[in-house]
């Protein structure tokens, strides 16, 4: 399209639900500054956040450039209702993720979601399906999965660099929230299992996961292991700290690692082997190793590589130019993203591998 025909492209109509995730003020303060949205409402059910972002504060020191106009509701349907947005930035915690998209389906609201894309996977189909006959456009959005770095990491892999994938190690995790910063009732809501679904596999493998499948596809088992490693007392009671994840393909395996007992700052690593080379992702860095002719011929050595960007779709692209949903933002994909999770959370129950439909 022309830059002509995009300025003359209308703002879309903006509404946010959900603060009680730190991450929501981050997304909040981007919309507001973004020019081509219109910020019309905000809903969050707790009124202590509400009054936080009444006050133009939030808890991460952050200050929220809200204008005449953006109106605060505690009931988020109460919200779609009066003020009508095109789009829904849903930020609620994942319990709630299906009624929140139910609600918009009705009234032909366009839904922006975080990962993952829901509670379980039947409710991550459920969500699929209402986008799907309403007609509304429904993303599900895990911004590490939408970096440059790994796309870049994927794209290669598609393209042979490695030849055949024999192995790929997607490892994402930290410290945990009491050691991060997190606010308070945001490390409350990760220890509720009714409203988050899980601990570390749900908040930190789910990365890993998504990112094996988007380079290998949908694998046949599941297998996983969820210790709880810290000792310190938990805010609702024990839930998993770390978890290990196999999937497992017909010629590779994806082994996803993710956890709050890391060391004191963020991992993010992806290696992919396969019998013509690997490749591995570093601290945002990309570095290639093809294989050996043979062993008589000297040693390969990483060689660091360069990262285009990789230009991923906004919910602008979607709603008014009609681009095709990209994968990584495909509620199907991460239906399935869903569907391995809830396996996994069986097998670790089990001790046993979970075939998959």
């Amino acid at each position: 399209m022309a830059t002509g025909q995009r300025g003359a492209e209308r703002k879309l109509r903006f509404a946010h639900i959900g603060l009680e995730l730190d991450g929501a003020w981050w997304s909040v303060k981007a919309a507001l500054e973004d020019p081509d949205l219109q910020f019309v409402g905000i809903a969050e059910p707790k009124h202590f956040l509400l009054d936080l972002a009444r006050r133009r504060a939030d808890p991460l020191g952050l200050v929220l450039p809200l204008r005449d106009g953006i109106r605060l509701f505690t009931d988020f349907v109460q919200m779609l209702d009066q003020v009508k947005p095109d789009i829904a930035n849903v930020y609620s915690p994942l319990s709630e993720h299906l009624a929140v998209v139910r609600e918009c389906a009705r009234r032909k609201i366009h839904c922006w979601v975080q990962k993952p894309a829901a509670l379980t996977g039947p409710d991550a189909r459920e969500m699929e399906r209402l986008a799907r006959d309403s007609g509304i456009v429904l993303v599900v959005s895990d911004f590490q999965l939408a970096r440059d770095a790994v796309l870049e990491v994927a794209r290669r892999v598609e393209r042979g660099d490695v030849g055949d994938v024999t192995k790929v190690f997607s490892i994402h995790g930290f410290s945990g929230q009491k050691d991060h910063g997190c606010s308070r009732w945001y490390k409350d809501y990760f220890y509720d299992v009714a409203r988050h679904g899980g601990g570390a596999l749900m908040d930190q493998t789910t990365y890993a996961i998504a990112r094996v499948m988007y380079i290998l596809g949908s694998p046949l088992s599941v297998f996983a292991l969820t210790p709880t490693i810290k000792t310190e007392p938990q805010p609702g009671g024990p839930v998993e700290d770390d978890a290990l994840v196999i999937l497992e393909y017909p010629r590779a395996q994806g082994i996803c690692a993710g956890s709050w007992a890391y060391p004191n700052y963020g991992i993010d690593d992806i290696q992919v082997f396969g019998l013509k080379g690997s490749i591995y992702l570093m601290d945002g860095t990309i570095y290639e190793r093809p294989s050996m002719a043979d062993m008589s011929q000297p040693r390969t050595e990483y060689q660091r590589v360069d990262i285009p960007p990789a230009h991923v779709p906004t919910m602008k692209d979607y709603v008014l130019r009609g681009l095709p949903l990209a994968r990584l933002h495909s509620p199907g994909f991460m239906a399935r993203v869903n569907e391995v999770v809830d396996a996994a959370y069986e097998s670790a129950r089990t001790r046993r591998a979970i075939p998959l439909a």
